[in-house]
């Protein structure tokens, strides 16, 4: 009787920049692989792609009696069994609770946190990591800016937001919300390519005309005071996407 040989994959996915990062342990035979993917669409799409590189790395290394353990049982398992069993005289798909793959689970962690909070070693590393974390950001689409931006909004800008980003309009009958402070819509106006810069900014100055009275608001910030909005918006999506995860994990 041939010895199953066993992996273990899962997944740390981001919602606002389509991005997983993906695990994938085999202590049995000391293989170990993380990836960043990008495009993802959702958790489901995340931990299927962490489950798809172990099957694939257990044929590069022609396994051919193996078991895949993973944590999200929303996985398509029989389709995926059905789809790879040529390659295997046995294969097996194993969902067990988070608790029992820690070790994948903070290797996907650990490469998620690098990507978003790099480690900083001088003055011009955290200048140059700061730099390169807010042109990340800002090579979004601007309408996934925007829909960044709507995570960390309150009830009043989460409506002004909207409106700009539903796009469905008219200048002449937009009416003023009393917006108790402009520094998030600052953070959008600054992010937005030139185009869309214009238009936001035509259409705050009616929804909420402080902006036209503060000479600021136009001024360029430092890339130091976007990264801490960027932050905010990824801590944000961290947590919800964690409390998704327990809840259908």
């Amino acid at each position: 009787m041939k010895t199953n040989t066993f992996f273990i994959s899962d997944a740390s996915y981001c919602e606002i920049s389509k991005t997983a990062t993906v695990a994938s342990l085999c202590p049995m035979r000391e293989i170990k692989e993380t990836r960043i993917l990008k495009n993802i669409q959702s958790i489901k799409h995340a931990e299927t792609s962490a489950l798809l590189l172990s099957i694939k790395l257990a044929i590069k290394y022609n396994i051919k009696n193996a078991v895949f353990i993973y944590d999200n049982n929303s996985i398509e398992k029989y389709l995926i069994e059905n789809t790879y069993k040529e390659h295997f005289d046995c294969i097996q798909l194993l969902w067990v609770k988070r608790d029992l793959i820690k070790p994948a689970d903070k290797a996907a962690k650990d490469v998620f946190k690098k990507l978003v909070y790099p480690e900083v070693v001088s003055k011009n590393s955290l200048q140059k990591k700061t730099s390169d974390m807010v042109n990340f950001f800002k090579s979004y689409d601007d309408d996934l800016k925007i829909k960044a931006a709507l995570r960390i909004a309150t009830i009043k800008e989460h409506t002004v937001l909207n409106t700009f980003l539903n796009n469905k309009y008219k200048l002449n009958s937009l009416h003023e919300v009393n917006l108790k402070n402009t520094t998030l819509m600052k953070f959008v106006y600054q992010v937005l390519s030139l185009e869309n810069r214009k238009k936001f900014y035509e259409y705050l100055s009616i929804v909420s005309p402080k902006v036209k009275k503060t000479v600021q608001f136009r001024q360029m910030q430092k890339n130091e005071v976007l990264l801490k909005y960027i932050k905010l918006i990824v801590e944000k999506s961290a947590i919800n996407n964690d409390l998704l995860e327990r809840k259908i994990g």
